[in-house]
């Protein structure tokens, strides 16, 4: 393969402002300029997902061989990713900041719109319709996946009672773009259908069904030419349940991701002595488990990587510390393997690809930059700048981030990244220690907007990746279950603790910041350890874990509950261990400073949580400062920019004040 080392801009300028001093908070508080960049089937144009300063998202669409921009509003919505659906319709995806009713509740509303580029109209795809592939022979056709209401009381279907007989199911149906009523059947599965998966003719090959009142699931294939469904595995599958509600279904197939280029296998999850997750093969004509088997050994791995081009699986991603990438097939495993060599320093992924696979859309970002998108012509040997993802930082303010590991004091090694500020000596540094949200989730190597701010304005950051969080195997998960106010707490400050001891980070400079459950333990670790802490700032925090769980129990028919009810135990029976990992009855404990800030229309973890903690903190003379973000959800990256703009003023102002970077 020839290489040319050619590094053009094609059409978006990229500034940046003086390495000097810190980049504008207005930097770190805009979208991103660039993000979704997709090639269309035939190579020609790319689309992509801008941004004006203040939030307004377009569709931009580029035609390679004339060189002109076509750019198409798509309103204020939040606007999740585009992409090429033929050489001509792309699909938008949004989820709504506008809210709806649904029953007692408000929720969020996700929806998909076919939008052809030439003419800009556009329409609505059913909001219960799941885009499952795309047909490269057929390139004004896509095929979807929908709930059906199936009625088998006038059929031959054997054993059926009337209530069995008639109800939802899940059918496969082709969809002519441009037309918003057109549906040709596929398939219809029968009343315990799950989902289907196509092979590489993006025809069904593989049919799930599960019986949610046996917990029994069984496998389908179309082996062959044949269109008849042959029976390949079928278990009952195991129930474990959390809360009064909560189950999870375990099984040797737990979920079925797609066909490998040889047709004959297919690859799904299992999880490995109940405990990290595997990607593995079956054999659709012996049925029987193959040796191929995708594993690590202290991460699990989810991520399968699909050519849409015929639905085939690929290779596989995970992170350990760093991401892993392995590609099954030669092509693209060659591919990536060149890309890593002239970028060793980043991370790459290969982000789209055209039907004849020349042109590749490649993604990198690391220690250089904080994502930029290049074109590689591999017929042409040449490689060009499409765009950066933030215009207004370069790779000048790009701080370096790093895998670090400690020791809790009951001997649980912890995973952290580290991010420090570039230009500074690692030594005595002023930390923001920063836990993640979930608690049952993670943080992940690169580009991450908080740390970035923060290592840019002189700080540490820690990001420790505690007992309970996810992506490590269920067993470390499990280590967090009645923890979420004790051990949990305590494996944060002892990250800290442990950069202190290297000499990273200065003993009096210490800071904590997190949001959800990142606030709860930003408030937990100061009423826990008050001698370690210089200051607190709490987002989105549970203060109150009795009115919290009270709160949850009303939405959503009490799911949150039994999610939380893992991590804090049985809220209604152990009403008094709540009240004692609630950080409103050890407001008289704190002595750092602390900045609450709450979005006020957060229905995850409502206002009143930040108002609660505000008076107690009041009633035991402690000093706080309380900032309502106006009409401010949950979830930060759903901010706009103004309330960006608002929690990053009050964010970095706050640590000036109280945990100057000099």
């Amino acid at each position: 393969m020839r290489w040319i080392a050619v590094i053009a801009l094609l059409f978006v300028s990229s500034g940046s402002v003086s390495a000097a001093e810190p980049p504008p908070l207005e930097a770190f508080a805009e979208f991103d300029d660039i993000s979704s960049v997709d090639i269309s089937p035939n190579g020609d144009r790319l689309v992509m997902l801008a941004g004006t300063d203040h939030g307004n998202r377009f569709a931009l669409v580029h035609a390679l061989s004339t060189g002109e921009s076509k750019p198409i509003p798509l309103g204020e919505g939040f606007v999740m990713g585009v992409s090429w659906l033929s050489d001509v319709f792309i699909q938008v995806v949004f989820a709504d900041r506008r809210m709806v009713d649904a029953g007692d509740d408000r929720t969020d509303v996700r929806r998909t719109l076919i939008l052809n580029v030439d003419t800009v109209e556009y329409y609505e795809l059913s909001s219960y319709a799941e885009i499952v592939s795309i047909v490269p022979e057929r390139p004004d056709e896509i095929i979807v996946e929908l709930p059906v209401l199936r009625d088998d009381r006038n059929t031959m279907a054997a054993n059926l009672s009337n209530e069995d007989a008639i109800g939802f199911t899940t059918g496969i149906f082709r969809h002519q773009l441009g037309d918003r009523r057109s549906r040709r059947r596929i398939d219809i599965g029968n009343q315990d259908t799950s989902y289907y998966r196509l092979g590489t003719s993006h025809e069904p090959v593989i049919r799930v069904d599960f019986d949610d009142e046996s917990y029994e699931i069984d496998v389908y294939a179309r082996l062959g030419d044949t269109h008849r469904w042959t029976h390949i595995h079928d278990e009952k599958l195991t129930i474990e349940r959390y809360g009064r509600r909560g189950k999870r279904y375990l099984g040797t197939i737990s979920n079925v991701l797609g066909m490998d280029r040889n047709g004959r296998e297919a690859w799904f999850w299992q999880r490995v002595d109940d405990n990290r997750t595997v990607l593995r093969t079956i054999d659709l004509e012996t049925r029987e488990l193959t040796d191929r088997v995708i594993a690590s050994p202290v991460a699990d791995v989810y991520t399968a990587l699909i050519d849409w081009r015929d639905n085939a699986v690929i290779g596989a991603s995970w992170h350990e510390g760093e991401p892993n990438i392995v590609y099954f097939d030669p092509e693209f495993a060659e591919l990536h393997a060149t890309l890593e060599q002239m970028f060793p320093d980043d991370e790459v992924s290969l982000s789209s690809w055209d039907l004849a696979f020349n042109r590749v859309v490649v993604y990198i970002e690391g220690d250089t930059t904080p994502g930029d998108y290049y074109l590689l012509d591999r017929g042409e040997g040449a490689m060009s700048l499409i765009a950066s993802r933030r215009r207004g930082l370069g790779p000048e303010h790009v701080n370096p981030v790093e895998v670090v590991h400690y020791t809790a004091r009951d001997g649980l090694e912890i995973m952290a990244y580290l991010t420090l500020p570039r230009d500074r000596d690692p030594s005595d540094l002023p930390l923001v220690v920063m836990p993640h949200g979930g608690p049952e989730a993670r943080d992940y190597f690169g580009f991450d907007e908080w740390s970035q701010l923060l290592a840019s304005y002189g700080y540490a950051v820690l990001q420790p990746q505690f007992r309970g969080s996810d992506g490590f195997g269920r067993d470390f998960v499990r280590l967090g279950h009645g923890e979420f106010g004790g051990k949990m707490v305590a494996d944060v400050a002892d990250g800290a603790l442990a950069l202190v001891e290297r000499g990273i980070v200065a003993p009096d400079r210490i800071c904590i910041w997190g949001w959800s459950y990142g606030g709860y333990q930003a408030l937990a670790n100061p009423a826990m350890f008050p001698d370690l802490y210089r200051c607190a700032i709490a987002g989105a925090a549970v203060s109150d874990l009795p009115s919290m769980m009270r709160y949850a129990e009303t939405r959503h028919d009490g799911a949150a509950v039994d999610y939380w009810s893992e991590y804090i135990t049985d809220w209604r029976v152990n009403r008094d261990h709540l009240i004692d990992i609630s950080p409103t009855t050890h407001a008289a404990r704190i002595e750092a400073p602390i900045l609450l800030i709450h979005g006020t229309d957060d229905l995850i973890v409502p206002y009143q949580q930040a108002e609660a903690m505000a008076e107690a903190l009041r009633a035991a003379g402690k000093p706080y400062e309380l900032v309502a973000i106006e009409d401010g959800v949950h979830h930060s990256y759903r901010m706009t920019y103004d309330q960006k703009l608002q929690l990053y003023r009050a964010l970095i102002g706050f640590l000036q004040r109280h945990n100057p970077p000099d």
